[in-house]
């Protein structure tokens, strides 16, 4: 088994008879959930028993014991602590003694009842994780049931069987008097060191008390009263006899993951490949043919039949993807790059002797723009394999867009125009500010330069920006790289750079120094954006269905797909990935809560 990811590593015994789905789903939950449990329920302190260290701090003690920063006050603030101490303010700490092995007992009593059917049984196992874990480090027994069953008592593991019993015993009956009756008999009055819970769908403070039991309620997120990640989500409210308050969200999977595991969390289902439906209109060509647009969340795709189409990403609503242009180049033409700005799509094709522009809205196209070259394309402009990326400026008057070779060039729609912008670029993209392109070149002194762009030279005098930074040495073998564009600001957030043989420089402002990640030489890299504040690669991990953030030698994040990653592209903000999978098209957030498909399997 693969191991778990460092945060949940210590949850490995637990976690061991769980699918690989089950522990991708539960494992984040634990951590929250033994926060959740420590914060509610009040550590267990008792006098006799040799000392073994510290257990706490409390507001009654010896002042020997006295936290080190009260003294501090009384040399500080001599008032201050007279006054904390008459007010019984003063914090000591409290001594722990040895507990001698097995005193003490943890029960669990679930609701199973049509209040907690469906994503909140999944919440139930792993709170039993949870206890199985917290019984475990104190050497004390575990004991669990179903509120419904009171005949049946109590359960005193956690093996594959019991975590089956526990899903298993879903019913339709509500919870009575008669069976809080019969488990208040069978548990009788709660000993000193004995720890319940009652895990139901809202605190009953009747029920709670009579069981002499922390109340944890587990309810689904009302999708009309929730926004955001809480619109798929389990809310958690924990209530401790005091009347402690603790709380948490753990966020859902969709909701066909979540009925596999319901049925069965241990079952390890077979990966299948997804059987390919072929067809021209609804297959995504094979190579790197999907783009997304600079700064609006629509793909541009080619497809097998060699037509583009232009799909918009639906995350309100029905959540889906639509077509909403398609572009069928003319025969003895081929397509250079594609792109979308202002509702409009933008196509540049070309037949060995001109390159035309064509733009459409809708079913609607414009007549075609014919564009002349001062000097002379020398060489191929497109690749039949790959569709290339098509900037459009705010003004719809400049087109930007790379050749075969990774010539940067520019397109003047005003003067008909296609000129080259230097050297050939080792990474490039377009940033929000107006009229301005970032482009990593290496010019005659073999220097890497991050260089900006300004079609309005005003913008670069006005704000003071420079034009160029310097990057790296000259004996740096760097061959492609990604130039990240800023959610805010006006220069690129990183810069990635390849060396071709699986190792990648990270540089980020003030550009003084960059951080090297080491990959395998064949492994491909789809992306790089910033994530939770940190610059991250994207991936293709050893799962060929799965990519990763990768910081360093860390794994960030994790986006698995039904089936193996064939190209994948990242968009410009970093959220979302869109990735050709089996003939068609999937686009999911980084996150993973937001999966949207079209064609291929799914047309």
């Amino acid at each position: 088994m693969k191991p778990l990811p460092r945060p949940i590593a210590r949850w490995a015994d637990e976690l061991a008879a769980l699918s690989h789905d089950a522990r991708d789903l539960l494992g984040p939950w634990l951590p929250i959930l033994e926060r959740v449990r420590g914060a509610i329920s009040p550590p267990h302190s008792h006098t006799e028993g040799e000392p073994d260290g510290l257990s706490g701090l409390n507001r009654r003690g010896l002042y020997e014991r006295l936290v080190a920063t009260e003294w501090a006050l009384l040399e500080a603030v001599p008032d201050e602590f007279v006054r904390r101490a008459g007010a019984g303010e003063h914090l000591f700490h409290q001594l722990a003694r040895a507990e001698p092995a097995g005193a003490g007992r943890v029960v669990a009593l679930f609701d199973a009842g049509p209040w907690q059917l469906g994503a909140p049984r999944l919440a139930h196992l792993a709170w039993l994780l949870v206890l199985a874990r917290h019984a475990r480090s104190r050497s004390v027994h575990l004991a669990w049931g179903v509120l419904q069953s009171p005949a049946e008592g109590l359960r005193e593991s956690t093996d594959a069987g019991d975590i089956r019993a526990l899903m298993a015993a879903r019913t339709h009956e509500i919870v009575d008097a008669a069976m809080v009756a019969a488990w208040a008999d069978r548990l009788g009055p709660a000993a000193k060191r004995e720890e319940r819970w009652l895990v139901t769908h809202a605190r009953d403070e009747r029920t709670a008390s009579r069981l002499e039991a922390i109340t944890l309620a587990v309810s689904e997120a009302d999708d009309s009263s929730a926004s955001g990640p809480l619109a798929s989500a389990l809310v958690l409210d924990a209530t401790s006899r005091a009347s402690l308050k603790e709380g948490a969200v753990l966020p859902l999977p969709p909701r066909r993951t979540c009925g596999r595991l319901l049925r069965d969390p241990l079952y390890e289902e077979p990966r299948r490949a997804l059987v390919r439906t072929p067809h021209p209109d609804a297959t995504i060509a094979a190579g790197a043919q999907v783009v997304f647009s600079a700064t609006s969340p629509y793909v541009l795709a080619r497809l097998a039949s060699g037509a583009i189409v232009a799909l918009t990403v639906s995350t309100d609503g029905e959540r889906a993807i639509q077509r909403i242009a398609t572009f069928v180049p003319a025969e003895g033409t081929s397509v250079v790059a594609a792109g979308w700005r202002k509702g409009r799509i933008y196509v540049l094709t070309t037949d060995g002797a001109k390159v035309m522009l064509h733009t459409g809205r809708g079913g609607r196209w414009f007549p075609s723009a014919s564009l002349t070259e001062p000097t002379r394309l020398a060489g191929p402009v497109t690749s039949p394999t790959v569709l290339g990326r098509l900037f459009v400026d705010r003004n719809g008057a400049m087109l930007y867009f790379c050749d075969e070779g990774w010539r940067l060039m520019v397109a003047n729609l005003l003067a008909h125009t296609i000129s080259l912008v230097g050297a050939p670029v080792v990474a490039w993209n377009h940033l929000p500010s107006p009229g301005e392109v970032a482009r990593v070149q290496r010019p005659p002194d073999g220097q890497l330069e991050l260089r900006m762009f300004f079609l309005d030279e005003r913008i670069r005098l006005r704000e003071g920006r420079p034009e160029r930074v310097r990057l790296m040495e000259g004996r740096h073998r760097v061959s492609r790289g990604f130039v990240v564009a800023p959610n805010n600001g006006t220069e690129p957030s990183m810069v990635g750079l390849g060396t071709g043989d699986g190792e990648w420089h990270i540089c980020s402002p003030p550009w003084t120094t960059m951080t090297t990640v080491a990959l395998a030489a064949e492994t491909p890299v789809y992306g790089a954006a910033v994530v939770d504040g940190r610059p991250c690669l994207l991936v293709r991990s050893s799962a060929p269905e799965r990519l990763d953030f990768v910081d360093g030698d860390r794994r960030v994040a994790s986006v698995t797909f039904p089936d193996e990653v064939e190209h994948a592209c990242l968009h410009a903000n970093g959220h979302w990935i869109a990735a050709q999978v089996a003939g068609g098209l999937c686009i999911y957030d980084r996150r993973g809560r937001v999966r949207l498909h079209w064609g291929g399997p799914w047309r």
